[in-house]
């Protein structure tokens, strides 16, 4: 997700969906558990104080205005980001933002302890909870490797605070993303395949054609 209030709203009913291999009256339960939490806890996540963000992107920032000139400033870069990866701020939002995606990946067994929005509003409020329940999320984020922009770019899902001038205070997000586009399959162009491989192929009258002739390519072309 892109957005910290999302975490402070709670775990949504969807993540109570029973799946194969759940205990149905464990989900239901688990369900109904979570519905009465939030009823309670909704004005507290959303009245949670914005500083700790608010200075988690400012170092953000700043580290990234530090230029790529040296082997110096990077190893400098990279003390800065390993550094802000130990406080104390980042780590909590870390364990939030885990277990709130965990809760849509956990098992509903009787015997088990449940993902809910109580033991997340006592995380975000400094309270301690069940380790059970960090453990799971813990390693679950490593199993399915949770990526959490608010927290890997806080300076792109965070508002620069204005100076009271009307300078800073803009929308939020990245000026563009690149990246390769999410192939889920590769699908053999047999035609264009062929053409510099074999000619013979790629000019067959019709599919069923290329298909004997790619067939029979153990016997008449064996290399």
């Amino acid at each position: 997700f892109f957005d910290l209030a999302t975490v402070r709203q709670g775990i949504p009913d969807k993540a109570f969906d029973p799946c194969q291999g759940d205990d149905k009256a464990a989900a239901r339960a688990a369900a109904k558990v979570n519905r009465e939490e939030k009823r309670g806890f909704q004005d507290l996540f959303a009245q949670r104080d914005s500083t700790d963000t608010v200075m988690i992107a400012r170092h953000s920032r700043d580290m990234d205005a530090i230029p790529d000139d040296s082997p110096d400033l990077i190893r400098r870069k990279k003390e800065l980001f390993e550094q802000a990866h130990r406080d104390p701020a980042w780590l909590t939002r870390k364990q939030a933002c885990d277990l709130w995606t965990a809760a849509f990946f956990q098992s509903f067994q009787p015997d088990l302890p449940i993902i809910t929005s109580a033991p997340l509003a006592d995380l975000l409020d400094g309270r301690p909870i069940d380790n059970r329940l960090l453990a799971r999320a813990t390693v679950e984020s490593a199993r399915l490797r949770f990526f959490h922009w608010p927290l890997e770019f806080p300076e792109a899902c965070s508002p620069r605070p204005s100076d009271g001038r009307g300078v800073g205070g803009e929308g939020i997000g990245f000026d563009v993303i690149l990246s390769n586009p999410p192939w889920e399959r590769i699908k053999l162009q047999e035609q264009e395949f062929f053409a510099a491989r074999d000619p013979q192929i790629a000019t067959a009258s019709n599919k069923a054609a290329r298909k004997r002739l790619i067939d029979a390519l153990p016997d008449t072309n064996p290399t």
